[in-house]
Order: C-alpha cells, then structure tokens, then sequence
C-alpha cells in the first residue's frame, strides 16, 4: 500500500512542474465562437405564367430556425421544402425571410403572369374532297368572347360550332380570328379540291350455287385509279330475299331453297377516299334445285403465290390466290369415282353435288376450259415427259354429310423462313394458268367473241431450266409453251411476266402473223428484223397483261436472282436501238399503248389488236416494225406525227416509212444490212447480196438478206443461189409469210418455184453457215451470195 500512495504524490509533482513550465500562476477558458448569419434562396418555375395558373416554389436556408413567407404567400414555413402556389391573377413576388442565432436572411422571386391570347383549334373534315363535294368545318376556341371570319366565309360565329363549307368546285381557305382579354389570335384551314376519277365496283362474275350452298361475294377487285376504296356497300336488288353477311370487301349468304333454277342479283357500290361513289356493278348467282339424296358441297380453290421482285422470289410474302376457271371434282374417296366436276368462277369459288354421308375429296385440275359460244378456250398444264399427264392437286378427305362447305388451299411446296423445297410444287401449275386466265381476259375484251386454240403448257418439276420457249403445232399436234422449272437455276411458274410473253407469241401466231425465227437473242443485240419484232411484241405484251412496265425474269440459287427491264424505256436508254432491236420494238409499243404523258400518244390496246389481226396478217413483207408502224399510221391517220416522232427517236427513217423499209437509211454500221429488200425482176439482172456474221449468229442482223420479186400474175420461175465453193446457200421463197419453195440443198440452189398469184413474193437468202444449220463447218463468213430469177 506504501507503493501505491507514493506513486500518486509523484504524479502530481509531475503535474505541477508540467504547469510551472507554462508560465505559472492562474488563467480562464477561451470564449464561444460568434453565431453564423442565416443565408436563404428561393426559386419559381416557373417565372412566367398564364393568368390562372400557379408556379412551383422551391427554398432552401442554412443557420436559420424558422423562416416567413410574405408577398404573394405568407405565413411560416419550414427552412427548406417547395409548394405549389395559388392561382395568380397578376404579376406576383414571392418573399421569404429566414432567421437564425446569427440574424435574418431575405430572398425574393418575381412571376409575371400575362393574359393568354385566344387558343383556336379549327378543323376541316375532310381536308381533302372531290370536285362537287363538302367538307365539315369544326371549331373551338378559349380565351376568347368574340370571333369572326374571313376568307370563303363571313361573319361572326360562337366559340364553338360545326359548319359544313356547301358545294366546292375549288380549293377554299377558311379563317377564324378571335379576340378576349390577351388580344386577338387566328387560324386558317384549307379545303383541298381536286378532279377525283370515281372507283371502278367489281362485283365478280356471275355464279352457279346449289340450293343449301355457302355463296361468297368477293368485292376485292374494285379498284380506284387515282386513290384507295374506303367502303364497299352490297345489297340485293332481285330474287327471293336472303340474308347478307357483310365482312370487309365480302358479303356471303346461303342459298335459298327453289324448286327451279333461280337467279339472284347483287350490286356493289363502292365510295374512294374521298367520297365518291362508283356506279354499281351486278352480279347474278343462278341458283339450281336439288332432287332427293342430293347434298350441296361449295368452296374455295386457291393456290399459294410467291411474289416476285428484282430481288427474286419473297418467300415471306407468300399469298393464297383464288384459283379462277379451274377445273374441279368431286371424288369418292372409297372408289376413286368422279361423283361430279365443274369450274370454278372468277373468284375461285365452286359448287357440286353429292349423296349425303359419303367420304369425298375435291381434286383441282391444272386446266381452264370454255366451251359453247365464243370466247372459247383449253389450256392445260401437263408434265409431258411423264406421259402428257395432266398436273392436278388433291384435297383432303372429308364427309359430304347433309351439305359442306369445303375450301382447298394448294401450297407452294417451299418454307418461306428456309426457302429450301419443303413438299411437292403443287400451286406452280396454276400459278402459270392464272396468268393465262389473266391473258385470255385482256384479249377476249378486245375481241369477246374469239375463240383460242388448244394450248398445252409443258412444266414439270423436272424442266430444265432456261428452256422456256413457245412452238405452233406441227403435225396435227396443239401448239405448245414449254417453261422451265429447275430450282436454283431457272423455274418459270411464278416469273407473270415469262409466262404472258410467251402467251403473247401464241396470240400473235395464231391471230396475227409471226415470222419470227426464233433462237437465242438479247435486249442489245442486232437481231433478225423478224425476231427483233415478234421478241419485242412478246415483251409489250407480257406487260400489257400485267399492268406494269417492269418486265422480271427470276433465277440463280434460291430463285433470289432476277434479270429485269423496263418497257417504257426510251431509246436514250436502249442499246443499240434501231429496227434490229428487240428493246426498240417493246419501247415503242408500250409508248404508243400506255397513257403516261411522256411521248404524246397514247392510242391504247385496240387500235394495234387491229393492224395485228389485220393488215399485219395479210402483209406481203415480211413481219417487223416497218410492217406494223406503216399499218398503225394508215389506220390511225390523226396520229401520224406523234407516231413519227416516236418511231424517230429510235433512229428510223419515220416520216417516208412503208412495209418494206424502202426509204430507210439506218444501217447500224454495216453496208451490207441495207436495202432491207433489194428488187429482183423475173428474167432480169442477177443480185448479189452479203450474207454476214458481223453481228453474230445464227439470228443476227444480216445473217439473212431479202429480195422483193413483185409478178402481174401466175407463173413458175427458176431460181438459182450461187456462192463460193465450200459456202451452202439457202432460198425460201414466201407470199404472205406462207413458204411457196425452197432450196435447201447442201450446195448452191437451182430450182423451180409456183407462184400461184399476182403479187409481191419475198425471197429469203442465206449462207447456211452464217444460219447455224451446217454444224459450224465452215465457220460463219461473209458471204456474198448470186441469185437470179429466170
């Protein structure tokens, strides 16, 4: 216990000698620091305001105990938050004092409230209208005691109303100006007036239904040429009363019970967006009995369409398409037996018979067939290297039970996320004969009572690709269009544009005149005037059928390739125009047909069917486009110089242009291509003319040259072609495109021809080298050629 104590006395020794060492003797603590001045801020947003409305406020203070507001708030507030103010009604400052131990801080923030001027919301609906028509005018305005109008109308009016603008014959603006306590404001609407063509109401073709049977009406086929169809509106004007279901474009009903065959009529009135109406349309469903043991079964054929455009086929945007004109039948599916078949109508739809309870499956045909009075037609789609087998599609099987209404969709047989061939190409075969429906129904409307000869369209899965080619009937056969159908290389079944063109090379062999030779050819060769013309009236028409001027040829891996071109091409644009291009040609008859205001004419289809089917049938030269513009011009005199204009833009001689290209002076830089036909004199001088191959070959220009022999009437004449040795010249003698003689020997010609008439005879000169009939031995060579007529 010692210890301790006398630790503790030496601490405090310690302590004391620690103090003695600061200086000793007494001293009192240091004094509190002086208090902070407050410091406060304020803020409105925001500073200006409509009278009426509020601003939010927004404080912040340090070192103060209570803040109080005064001006346009007042009483305390806390020492920081934000509220929203009252309403303001004038200018207003917003005060605020805050205080603290250290004094009191002030801050303050001034809004101005201003008086709005009238707010006008006027409006015109329509905005756009008809020439005839009406437009509602509607406004409303605030702010506002007054207002008044100028412009297509007058006078004072409310703040609020709804006015129609009457009968407009002309664009009209309107205006409302109003004036309240902020001053005066105003707006302007338009009424926009334009010439509208009225929409064309389609209301299909007429039908067939059995009594009991679903029946469709499709209005989807109308059409606006200058805007957009906005409502479709079906009623039924004769026959026993039914009920219709309206849906979009459709209307559907049921077929009534009749004891005979009953027609029924339907009109279709359309009004476009702007509120013009078309005339109505009619269609006629005749609707037959049925006997004991009959049951209705009607439907739909469609098949699937893959789009095409310059980047090939869009898969994605596959469609299902009313299979129109087909053939279908109904099938026992115990025996195989055809119960019954008919067609289907313009918009895919059918109607047959069957014994109730039984198991069916409707079968399509890959055919369209009218018989009886003209238009007549048969075309079928045939795999003709399996046995001339006609293509067909099958549905599934299904009971006729008491009446059914039972669509088939025939698919497309590819995966459109893949694009890889997934099933059978089903919908290809009548892919390519809607396009030819489509091609019948644009002739048969230039000529209602024509009749076609059977067609056979050769396409088969297996087609070799770029083999697609039209050829008449030989040997009693029906003239044939063979397409091609190898995938990811060349298939032709959804390619409309392919498709019609060679369509168009049957309509002109057998209503017009083709002497086309055919073979291997291009937009910017120097063809064969003949070919040039017979390719370049393919094309034209393709186009004509299609509505569309953009000419698509799909191909390549995929089919996402296309080789296209556009027929309202210009000769600026065209290589090598001339009388030996095919793209000439197509150029020109697209000019001449279409209505763009491009190149001053326009004289549509009709008045070219005509020279086709007439003097161009009959011509005693042979078929190019001096032939059809020397007849276009003499038939349609009042549009001789537009037709000159356009004829010469492509390099032709237009003005003195005739049949035979006698004036013509275009030589596309060869001396030997001109005179087209050289005159050649029974018992006159030899002709020597040059076979060439500066072109190319075996259809190029000036590979075949022409004489013109003209006789005052009948008699035979000796011919002979005479050339180098080791050349093979060639004669054809024609009258009208018809082959009178020829001397084909493989050494020069010596022989006799009949000419059975009066008349100019065309005499066809060739070096068969030059013609690609030899083999390719020799090879092509100028050559002249000797030929007398004796």
């Amino acid at each position: 216990m010692r210890v301790i104590i006398n630790r503790r006395i030496a601490a405090l020794a310690l302590f004391s000698l620690v103090l003695s060492a600061c200086g000793g003797g007494s001293s009192s603590p240091p004094a509190p620091p002086a208090p902070t001045v407050p410091t406060v801020t304020l803020s409105a947003n925001p500073t200006s305001v409509t009278v009426g409305s509020s601003t939010n406020l927004t404080w912040t203070s340090t070192d103060a105990t209570s803040c109080t507001a005064s001006g346009g708030w007042s009483g305390s507030r806390t020492t920081g938050s934000s509220e929203v103010s009252s309403a303001l009604t004038a200018n207003t400052t917003f005060n605020l004092s805050c205080t603290g131990a250290g004094g009191t801080a002030n801050a303050s923030v001034s809004v101005t409230a201003t008086v709005p001027l009238p707010a006008i919301s006027l409006t015109a609906t329509p905005a756009t209208i008809a020439t005839g028509g009406s437009s509602t005018l509607n406004w409303t305005v605030l702010n506002a005691t007054s207002c008044t109008t100028s412009g297509a109308w007058s006078g004072s009016r409310p703040t609020t109303g709804t006015q129609s603008t009457g009968t407009l014959n002309a664009t009209a603006s309107y205006t409302l100006t109003c004036t309240g306590a902020g001053g005066s404001n105003a707006s302007t609407v338009s009424v926009n007036v334009v010439n509208n063509n009225a929409p064309t109401a389609n209301a299909g073709a007429d039908r067939i239904a059995n009594m009991g049977s679903v029946v469709t009406l499709v209005g989807a086929a109308s059409s606006d040429s200058d805007g957009t169809i906005a409502s479709y509106a079906w009623s039924q004007t004769a026959g026993p009363i039914v009920t219709l279901n309206r849906s979009g474009s459709d209307a559907s009903f049921t077929a009534p019970n009749v004891a005979a065959d009953t027609i029924l009529t339907f009109q279709l009135v359309v009004t476009d967006n702007l509120g013009t109406a078309s005339a109505p349309d009619l269609v006629n469903v005749t609707v037959k009995p049925l006997t004991a043991g009959q049951t209705p079964i009607s439907g739909r054929i469609t098949f699937a369409r893959i789009p095409v455009s310059t980047a090939g086929w869009n898969y994605a945007s596959t469609v299902q398409q009313a299979a129109r004109g087909i053939t279908v039948e109904l099938v026992n599916a115990t025996s195989g037996s055809v119960i019954t078949s008919g067609a289907t109508d313009g918009d895919g739809f059918y109607s047959l018979i069957a014994t109730p309870n039984t198991s069916v499956f409707v079968r399509a045909r890959a055919e369209i067939i009218k018989t009886g009075s003209g238009p007549t037609w048969n075309v079928r789609v045939q795999d003709v290297d399996n046995a001339n087998t006609l293509q067909t599609a099958r549905g599934a099987d299904f009971n006729s039970g008491t009446g059914v209404t039972h669509d088939v969709a025939i698919q497309s047989g590819w995966d459109p996320v893949t694009r890889v061939q997934s099933g059978p190409r089903a919908a290809g075969p009548f892919a390519i004969l809607d396009t030819m429906y489509r091609a019948i129904g644009k002739v048969t409307a230039l000529s209602p009572t024509i009749n076609f000869p059977a067609l056979i369209v050769d396409w088969a899965e297996n087609n070799t690709g770029g083999q697609t080619f039209f050829t008449s009937g030989v040997s009693g056969n029906d003239p044939k269009i063979v397409l091609s159908g190898q995938i990811n290389n060349d298939t032709d079944e959804y390619d409309q544009h392919v498709i019609a063109h060679e369509f168009g090379h049957y309509v002109e062999w057998r209503f017009g005149r083709s002497d086309s030779i055919g073979g291997p050819h291009g937009a910017g060769d120097r063809l064969d005037p003949r070919l040039a013309w017979g390719e370049g009236f393919g094309y034209w028409f393709a186009c004509f059928v299609m509505d569309d001027p953009l000419a698509i040829d799909t191909l390549g891996a995929s089919q996402l390739q296309a080789g296209r071109f556009n027929v309202e091409n210009n000769a600026v644009a065209i290589s090598n125009p001339g009388w030996w291009s095919e793209a000439s040609s197509f150029s020109i008859l697209w000019d001449i047909y279409d209505a763009a205001n491009d190149d001053g004419i326009a004289l549509g289809a009709a008045p070219m069917w005509a020279v086709l089917t007439g003097p161009m049938r009959s011509a005693e030269s042979m078929t190019t486009i001096f032939t059809f513009i020397a007849a276009l011009k003499q038939a349609n005199a009042g549009a001789a110089a537009q037709i000159d204009t356009l004829v010469s833009s492509h390099g032709l001689l237009a003005a003195t242009l005739d049949e035979f290209a006698s004036t013509e002076t275009s030589n596309a830089g060869s001396n030997n291509v001109l005179p087209l036909y050289t005159n050649v004199a029974a018992g006159g001088s030899a002709v020597t003319l040059q076979s060439i191959q500066d072109f190319g070959t075996p259809n190029k220009l000036g590979n075949y040259r022409f004489l013109k022999l003209t006789v005052p009437g009948p008699r035979t004449v000796r011919i002979t072609a005479t050339t180098a040795v080791g050349r093979d010249p060639d004669v054809f003698v024609y009258r009208r495109g018809l082959t009178v003689a020829a001397g084909e020997t493989t050494a020069n010609e010596d022989f006799n021809a009949t000419l059975a008439e009066a008349g100019t005879y065309v005499i066809e000169v060739y070096d068969c080298n030059n013609a690609g009939c030899a083999g390719g031995s020799p090879a092509p060579a100028s050559t002249p050629i000797t030929v007398q007529v004796q």
